[in-house]
């Protein structure tokens, strides 16, 4: 699996993909890894594709999130699907990650 990033201003911004599940964990968790520990370790990540997440694939996005701060960054998710949105407030992750409405929200808020 290859994601689709952007770097923009110092910031990695990431395409996450359809599927965010057990099938797609280990791809997904080495390359976000790979992105957070290769540059700025700032990670906006577009979750607006994003149709299935399961516990494993929230799981993926804390790894890269450790990983971002390890590296004295910070990870950011932005355009959360309704169902997506909801897993994330239901397992109150939404206290843990920094999410915003669309790209230049993020973006702003990704500024030094």
């Amino acid at each position: 699996m290859n994601l689709a990033a952007e770097k923009h201003e110092g910031t990695d911004v990431v395409r996450m993909p359809r599927r965010m599940d057990a099938a797609a964990a280990d791809a997904l968790r080495s390359e976000l890894r790979d992105l957070a520990g290769g540059g700025s370790g700032r990670l906006l990540l577009d979750m607006s594709a994003v149709k299935f997440i399961d516990s494993t694939g929230l799981g993926v996005i804390v790894t890269a999130m450790k990983a971002a701060r390890d590296r004295g960054g910070r990870l950011a998710m932005f355009a959360l699907p309704d169902k997506v949105r909801m897993l994330v407030e239901l397992t109150r992750l939404h206290l843990v990650f920094h999410i915003y409405a669309d790209e230049a929200a993020a973006m702003a808020a990704q500024s030094p």
